[in-house]
Formats: structure tokens, sequence, C-alpha cells
């Protein structure tokens, strides 16, 4: 089964095309240009040489930024949000801590770490007990797109032994190197149980084994509705099958 190559869905910035100076009169908005040196209407110039520079200012200065313009599979962003920790992410020889530290405290990164940590300890948790509970044994789950998987490592470490084998899935070496990193530490100190959390580095599309419980966080909410479709329809496969399985996705 093949996602449609046209599968990501155009990002809506309606909200602030319509009156972008009442967005730049904030007090937010002033801050960020004054601690990046940017003027933010740069990056809406119709001068393209202009708003490129623009760019480059704020992304040689930001590890936020610069992950995010590097992509690495989408795992970066969301570390660097999850941790607070700056050793992480691409080395840069101009890093402006004071701007990182902005960014992390705007709503939308403070949304995003409060959703992990809903995620991690009680959402997932509750939701594998549950069905761990209701088969009578401890489940095997799949995370697609995971990332370095932090939401399953400390959903791990909150159920009790509710977890069979949890799969980890991500395309991204580096993402898979870290996230095997840090679940060996946590074994060697016993904060998590041996060989249950496993990672592999491959498509969630190719990796065929039947689980009880499929995890899609951050897969599904950028895909066009034909693509959210067929990857759901793909995960459904997975499943055991009977009323004791589920999804958990955003």
């Amino acid at each position: 089964m093949r996602v449609p190559s046209n599968a990501l869905a155009p990002v809506d910035t309606s909200w602030f095309d319509a009156n972008p100076e009442s967005y730049l009169e904030r007090d937010d908005f002033q801050e960020f240009q004054k601690i990046s040196s940017v003027d933010l209407r740069d990056l809406f110039a119709e001068d393209i040489s202009i708003l490129q520079k623009a760019q480059e200012k704020i992304v040689s200065q930001s590890k936020i930024f610069n992950e995010i313009r590097n992509e690495h599979s989408g795992y970066g962003p969301p570390f660097l949000y999850y941790t607070h920790n700056f050793c992480f992410g691409e080395e840069l020889s101009n890093h402006n801590v004071g701007l990182d530290k902005l960014v992390l405290a705007m709503n939308q990164g403070d949304s995003l770490r409060r959703r992990h940590l809903a995620l991690s300890h009680a959402i997932l948790p509750n939701v594998i007990q549950e069905i761990a509970r209701e088969n009578g044994r401890a489940i095997r789950l799949k995370n697609l797109g995971s990332g370095v998987g932090l939401d399953v490592i400390n959903a791990v470490r909150n159920t009790d032994g509710c977890v069979k084998t949890a799969w980890q899935c991500d395309t991204n070496q580096t993402a898979v190197k870290m996230g095997r990193t840090i679940t060996d530490l946590l074994e060697k100190e016993n904060e998590i149980p041996k060989s249950v959390i496993n990672y592999t580095p491959e498509s969630f599309l190719s990796f065929g084994k039947n689980v009880d419980l499929v995890i899609l966080v951050g897969v599904i909410c950028g895909l066009n509705d034909r693509a959210a479709f067929t990857t759901l329809r793909l995960a459904y496969r997975m499943l055991r099958g009977g009323a004791n399985c589920g999804f958990l996705f955003k």
C-alpha cells in the first residue's frame, strides 16, 4: 500500500495573513524581534533576498528553528521542547540561547510539551493498562513514526509490566540511535524492564508485526485526508483484531 506523494496538507496561515500588523504589534512579537535583531516584516517581503536573509539570521541563532529547517524526520524540535536541553540538536556557532528560551516559552511550545507530559504520564499509561486488563495479559504495541520515542519510554515506566514488547519505528537513524542510548541507560538503572522497548529503523508502512495497540502521534495531523485514510487502514491491519485492540493517534 502506497501513501500518495502529495500526502502533506498545506499549512493554514490565513489567520496571520488577514491582519499581520495586529500580530506584529504584540509584545511577544516585539520581544522576538528585539532578541533576534530581525525585523519580522522582512519574513514576508516581496524581495526574496531580503526574506532569505531574515530567515537565515533567525535560523543561524536558534537550534529549534535550525532543526525545523533540517527536518530530521520531525523528531528534532519536539525533542528539544520535551527536554528543554540545548545540548541536543546540531551545534551552532552563533547560538542565541535567549532566543531559544523565548521560543520554548511561547504558547505553542508550551502546549507541545504539556501534550507530551499528558501522553507519557496519563493517556498512554491508561490506554495500555485498560487493554492489558481486558486481554488479561501484557500487550504488544507499535509506535509508528516514533522519533526518539520518549512518550512510550515513559509510558512503559508507568504501567507496571503491562507492556510485553514495544516497537519504536522510525526511518531516521539519528533518532533511533538516540532512543536506543536512552533506553539502554534506563535499563541499566532498572528504570524500565530489559528487552521490552525495541527500535527498528524502518518505515511503519513496511513493518509487519501484529500488535494490540498502534500509536501514531504527530503522524496523522500533517496529512491530507486521502493519505491519513491510507495510513490508518494500514495501521488497522497491524492490529491482532477484536474489540480489545486500539489506536492512539493525533
